[in-house]
């Protein structure tokens, strides 16, 4: 809209309804070379970082390994992160993870955006039987 600015923009994506799914319980957070793990506490809100990053991974560190889910997303707009939040959280699981983006000053006629995070979600391996043919 013409003459109207908004300052501060932010704009949210999500993992939502984790304990749903799974008991993802270790979220790593990294850019570049560098990583931070995190386990899930008795906190109900956690701050996974509250700088830039460009990688996110959730997963089921206490299922025995080829049986864990694990979530991993590739931040592409992560020099623009503000925070990532965990909420929600319970003992043994994530429940809601949300990165938020700050987008500054956006003035009337300009537009901001993200690139949608690349996701790719590993699922099991199942055990299969074999019968008789």
């Amino acid at each position: 809209m013409p003459g109207v600015t908004l300052d501060d923009v932010r704009l949210t994506t999500a993992f939502d309804q984790l304990s749903q799914g799974g008991a993802f319980e270790t979220a790593i957070v990294g850019r570049g070379d560098e990583f931070q793990q995190h386990y899930v506490s008795g906190e109900t809100r956690m701050a996974l970082t509250n700088k830039p990053a460009d990688y996110l991974s959730l997963f089921e560190s206490a299922v025995m390994p080829g049986f864990a889910i694990g979530l991993h997303a590739h931040l592409k707009d992560g020099a623009k992160l503000d925070h990532i939040i965990a909420d929600g959280s319970q003992p043994g699981h994530f429940h809601w993870v949300r990165a938020r983006y700050a987008l500054g000053k956006v003035r009337g006629g300009e537009t901001r955006s993200i690139a949608k995070p690349g996701q790719v979600r590993s699922t099991p391996a199942c055990p299969t039987t074999s019968g008789p043919n």
